[in-house]
This record gives structure tokens, sequence and C-alpha cells, in this order.
């Protein structure tokens, strides 16, 4: 009896000890259309609809059953996996190919002529390079106060660049250089006596100068929202214009 008693603890024992080290660990990976790896934990799986992973750097993504390949485990013990995930910074961005960005703001107007300001709606286009991007943007803008009836065409190149590019949220910094084409539209106006004349807006063409820094968050490998507090100077007839400005639009 003392035997059995024996024996069975023995096996109970046996079934008790932790298998640790003699253990596979497994972790989630998900393999995207567009030849993206992410590695994580899997905390969310609606069927037909969307998968939620958690990656190792505490970031969320939740992707589409459309932009998925497939769905493993994987042993994270393997020494293959993990070259690999050196290769595909799991669960971060690579901002590399084309980038885009659009997006709208205002500038506020520094100096004499009743204030005012220019509101801009716009959007860049470029190559992302990693930590840099370059790129070109164009704008259609229009103001009020000093700038009223003013409309405004901005055409510049843009430098930018991520402080932290593999990651979901990053801070950045940008340079804009390029020319600004402005002027008032052509109309028919009336002056305090209710006397009405046809008027020719003039336009002018100057140089065009900007940069500040902002944030970038990426929601999703492709979609994203960027927020930029700037400065923005040009060349209006023989002044020159200083503007403090605000953006804020969506990166893809």
């Amino acid at each position: 009896m003392r035997y059995a008693m024996f024996l069975s603890s023995l096996i109970i024992l046996f079934l008790l000890i932790p298998l640790g080290p003699f253990a596979d660990e497994y972790e989630d990976v998900i393999y995207l259309r567009n030849g993206s790896v992410v590695y994580g934990v899997i905390i969310e799986q609606i069927s037909g609809i969307s998968v939620k992973i958690e990656t190792e750097t505490g970031d969320l993504w939740v992707f589409s059953y459309n932009e998925i390949d497939k769905v493993t485990k994987e042993n994270i013990g393997d020494t293959s996996i993990i070259d690999t995930k050196k290769q595909k910074t799991p669960g971060k961005i690579n901002r590399f190919g084309f980038l885009g960005y659009s997006k709208t703001g205002y500038l506020f107007h520094m100096g004499y002529g009743g204030g005012g300001g220019i509101f801009t709606f716009g959007g860049v286009s470029g190559v992302g390079l990693g930590p840099v991007f370059l790129g070109g943007g164009a704008e259609f803008g229009f103001g009020y106060g000093r700038w009223k009836e003013i409309r405004f065409f901005p055409i510049y190149g843009e430098t930018k660049f991520f402080f932290m590019p593999k990651s979901q949220f990053t801070p950045t910094g940008y340079f804009d250089v390029g020319v600004q084409i402005s002027g008032l539209p052509d109309g028919w106006f009336s002056d305090e006596h209710g006397n009405y004349f046809y008027f020719e807006g003039p336009s002018t063409t100057g140089f065009l100068i900007g940069g500040g820094g902002g944030i970038e968050y990426r929601v999703l490998p492709h979609l994203g929202f960027d927020f930029s507090f700037g400065y923005r100077g040009f060349k209006w007839f023989e002044d020159w214009c200083n503007h403090v400005g605000f953006t804020g639009g969506i990166s893809y």
C-alpha cells in the first residue's frame, strides 16, 4: 500500500514539474498580402472580419481579413524565425517607398495690416527613405483680415524627418522651399457709395520658405494622422510676410 502511494506521489510530482526550459514558446504571426509580417499575441479575432494583435513593443494593430495572407503560430525559439523577425522589424513601420499626406491648416499672419490669416488645403507626395521623406506639394489657400479676398497657390519641395521611423508613433520635422502664386480674383466690386466697378485683380509670384515639427501616428501600416506646427514666410510684391501655422491631415 505504501509502495503504491509512493509511486502515485512520484507520478503526480512529475506531472506538476514546470516544463519551462523544455517547453516550446509560441507567438502569433500574421503574414500580410503586402509582404509585411507582424509578430505578437492575437487578443481579438472576429471571424471573416478582422484580427487584432498586440506586438512585443505594445503596439495594437487591427487588420481586416482582405489584408491578411495567413495567420500562424511559430516557435519563438526557432533561430530562423528570430532572424526573420530582425529583418522584418516585427510590428513596426518601415517608412520606405511611396508616402503621401492630405492636409488642411491655418496660417496666422504676424505683422502689420490688420492681422488675419490664411486657410489652406492641399497635399504632399513623394518617396520615403526610412528616416527621411523627400517629396513635393501644392496647396490652395484663401484668407481673411489682411488677406481678405486673396487666393494663394503655394508649390514647394518638402524634406521631412522621422525621428523614430520604425515606430507607430514618431515625432517629425520638416523643411519646405518653393514659390507662392498669389492674387485677387477679377470681378465687379462696389465702393462705400454704392458705385460698381470692374476690378482686374493683380497677381504676384514670390519665394516661399517654411519649417517646423510635429507628430505622426499610424493606426494602420498605410493609414495614419499627421499634425504639425511651424513657420512659413513668403514674398508678397515688395513685402516679406511671416506666418505661424497649424496643420492636420491624413498620412498614407
